[in-house]
């Protein structure tokens, strides 16, 4: 298992209302998940939608569409998750 590293995630309160503490929980579980995944098999960027993974994880946010991108810097190596339905939007910042 990997240890990732939080440099920080954001929601945009101004522009969408807020998503409750499940459904941020779920986002930061499925952005772990993903990240994993794409290390494993070299992938630097992944489009899903949250109706891919199994149900109980989804249950607070089955509309989410889901894009991951990892940009590396120098040595670091940086990951974004940014995840959107309809006027909601959450983003997550962390670096492995």
């Amino acid at each position: 298992m990997i240890k990732i590293t939080y440099q920080g995630f954001s929601e945009d309160s101004i522009k969408s209302p807020s998503l409750n503490d499940s459904a941020i929980a779920m986002l930061i579980i499925i952005f772990e998940e993903v990240v994993i995944k794409c290390r494993e098999q070299s992938i630097t960027e992944v489009n899903l939608h949250a109706s891919e993974f199994i149900q109980e994880k989804t249950s607070a946010i089955p509309d989410f569409n889901i894009r991951i991108v990892n940009t590396k810097k120098s040595d670091r190596e940086l990951w974004k998750g940014i995840f959107t339905a309809g006027n909601k939007s959450f983003t997550i910042h962390a670096e492995i």
